[in-house]
C-alpha cells in the first residue's frame, strides 16, 4: 500500500484519467474529491465489504433447518410429489373444414 501526505486542495492522479482531491480536512475526517470517466466504477469499500458478507450469508445453509429436514425425512421417509399431466390439445381441423366452419360457407378440398 501507497501511503501518501497531501494536504488541503491537493491531489494526486492515479492514471492519466483519475484524479483525487483533498477538498477539506475537520478533525479525524477528510473530504475528498474524485475526477473520474463515468465508465470507472467508484465505491466505498465499506459497502463492498457489506455486500460480500451478505451474499456469504445468503449461500451459507442453515444447519438448524437443515437438521430437523433430515430428521424428519428419516421419520416419515421422502415426500412423493404428484404431478398432473395435462391432456394432450385435440388435433387441428382439416384446413377446408376450419375455413368452412369460420366462415360459414362450404369450402372443397381438391
Amino acid at each position: 500500500m501507497l501511503v501518501l501526505t497531501r494536504k488541503s486542495g491537493e491531489s494526486l492522479l492515479l492514471g492519466d484519467e483519475i484524479e483525487i482531491r483533498i477538498v477539506r480536512i475537520d478533525g479525524d475526517q477528510v473530504r475528498i474529491g474524485i475526477v473520474a470517466p463515468r465508465s470507472v466504477p467508484i465505491v466505498r469499500g465499506e459497502l463492498v465489504e457489506e455486500v460480500e458478507r451478505e451474499t456469504s450469508a445468503a449461500v451459507a445453509p442453515n444447519r438448524e433447518a437443515l437438521g430437523h429436514l433430515s430428521r424428519r425425512l428419516q421419520k416419515n421417509g421422502p415426500a412423493t410429489a404428484v404431478v398432473a399431466v395435462p391432456s394432450p390439445a385435440p388435433a387441428p381441423a382439416e384446413p377446408a373444414a376450419a375455413l368452412a366452419s369460420a366462415s360459414g360457407k362450404t369450402c372443397r378440398t381438391v
